[in-house]
């Protein structure tokens, strides 16, 4: 093979790294756009696919594992953000705090106890059910409109 051939062929794989690295730019610039303007099916779908494509990324999973907490998709919360944990070389608070909200959802008790520890959190009992008096909580409604904050005595489902 001549220096001609070798040099457009390393020229085709540079510009279709280019190329790629352009369409991932656009593909991250969506998935915030559509999870700013609370199109949430859309900015998971694109953050899945930004995964997909950078694995090792943790900010790619944390993302996921928010937009599926919005969602209420608790399982895929869950492992987001636990792979976004895994990724890091320090805790990092934000998916820790989802991870433990998901894993509770879940009744995933061991985990969730295990989570809410790393937040600062010594729950009740040591296994099953977490049972306690947790105060008031603070629900937000419309959070990415004209948001309204409503204060409610927390209650689990379990003992109604």
């Amino acid at each position: 093979m001549g220096e001609r051939s070798w040099r457009s062929g390393h020229r085709d794989r540079s510009s279709s790294k280019r190329i790629a690295k352009k369409k991932a730019k656009q593909l991250r610039a969506a998935a915030y756009d559509a999870f700013d303007d609370n199109q949430l099916d859309d900015a998971l779908a694109h953050f899945e696919a930004l995964a997909l494509l950078d694995a090792n990324d943790p900010q790619l999973h944390y993302m996921c594992g928010l937009a599926s907490k919005y969602l209420r998709r608790w399982d895929a919360s869950l492992a987001h953000n636990l792979k976004s944990l895994e990724l890091r070389d320090e805790v990092d608070e934000s998916s820790v705090w989802n991870a433990a909200i998901a894993a509770s959802a879940l009744a995933q008790h061991d985990e969730a106890r295990r989570l809410w520890a790393l937040c600062g959190y010594e729950l009740p009992g040591d296994a099953g059910p977490i049972e306690g008096d947790f105060g008031l909580c603070c629900i937000r409604l419309n959070p990415w409109g004209e948001g309204e904050t409503l204060f409610a005595q927390r209650i689990d489902l379990g003992t109604l």
